[in-house]
């Protein structure tokens, strides 16, 4: 005696193979979500550099005025806090992916030197 499973998905409330059939021309018709000559357009990937630079050196900024109110060592604490979570995030093909390390990477460099120096000041 052979039991089709096919029967028990519409009772479970999943599709039969004939109705993945049938949805599969209309899927195809749905266009993308996104347009895809803005993704692939160099001037994106400008944007991309542009925008994670700006983040950059607005979190430094931000980290160098908040420096005053903490105890000496925090900064230097928080630029290796990012690095190394920069080095966790896996590598991939994706250039959001790559400037989201890098600028993780450049903050907790630049916070580094920020922070060494912060150590040495004389408040």
């Amino acid at each position: 005696m052979v039991i089709s499973w096919h029967h028990l998905l519409p009772a479970i409330g999943l599709p039969t193979p004939a109705d993945i059939q049938t949805t599969r021309p209309l899927l195809a018709s749905i266009p993308d979500a996104y347009p895809s000559n803005l993704l692939i357009a160099d001037t994106y990937g400008v944007v991309v550099v542009v925008v994670s630079l700006l983040v950059v050196a607005i979190a430094l900024a931000s980290l160098w005025s908040a420096a005053r109110q903490m105890p000496r060592g925090v900064m230097l604490a928080i630029a290796l806090v990012v690095f190394i979570a920069s080095l966790v995030i896996p590598p991939g093909d994706i250039r959001e992916l790559h400037a989201l390390t890098g600028a993780m990477r450049m903050f907790g460099f630049v916070g580094f030197i920020m922070g060494i120096v912060d150590l040495f000041r004389k408040r």
